[in-house]
């Protein structure tokens, strides 16, 4: 079991890959928020390639700096993703408030708790940017059911993203506190397994996603 977790989390970086390629096959067939997004995967996977030789041959053992930056790249993302696919000011106000909250703690992380983000990743802002992603989501969900397109929804790229951030940043945002002490402490053995897992759902709900939504036109 020990192997297969072991292989599972050096083939993370491969693996994030897959959805990213898929997206490409498709490229023609999406608005320009998922084309963007078929290129921030991109970025994903290849940043998790350039962390490995950071981290080895120019500032051993200092690359969770390129995380950090990852994050709030990641993050802007997906807030501007369902803020430009969201109709009520209200919520878009919500938003917003999400975005600002998410800089004023790395703010507080860096000049409050000296925190080094060049050997430790974000907790605060990422709890505060999964909360606020998993809100836009609830949002989604509840407007699909209240709309007459439900039966249609499968088709939009959207849903899948919505469902595979929703999975990923419910099962580990709760976590994340634990991961600047993974390494150090045995103590949560579980915090990879949690990773691994939703990591790998996530990439598996958005291939699916690319290649149901890509095969219908482009409206």
């Amino acid at each position: 079991m020990d192997m297969i977790k072991e292989y599972l989390f050096d083939s993370l970086v491969y693996i994030q890959f897959i959805p990213a390629i898929i997206g490409l096959l498709y490229w023609n067939k999406f608005k320009i928020e998922y084309k963007i997004f078929i290129l921030v995967l991109w970025y994903s996977a290849l940043n998790e390639l350039f962390k490995i030789y950071y981290g080895t041959y120019i500032d051993i053992g200092q690359n969770r700096i390129l995380t950090n930056i990852y994050n709030a790249v990641y993050f802007m993302f997906l807030f501007w993703l369902f803020y430009r696919n969201v109709l009520l000011k209200s919520i878009k106000k919500y938003i917003v408030i999400f975005i600002i909250l998410y800089f004023v703690s790395i703010g507080y992380e860096l000049f409050v708790q000296k925190l080094n983000y060049h050997n430790k990743t974000q907790v605060l802002p990422f709890i505060i940017g999964g909360i606020g992603i998993m809100y836009c989501v609830l949002f989604y969900f509840v407007k699909i059911l209240n709309s007459l397109k439900v039966n249609s929804v499968y088709t939009d790229l959207l849903f899948w993203i919505a469902t595979a951030h929703f999975i990923y940043y419910l099962a580990f945002t709760p976590f994340k506190l634990g991961e600047n002490y993974f390494y150090e402490f045995h103590r949560l053995p579980n915090l990879g397994n949690i990773k691994i897992g939703v990591t790998v759902i996530k990439i598996v709900i958005l291939s699916i996603g690319f290649i149901w939504s890509g095969k219908k036109e482009k409206l």
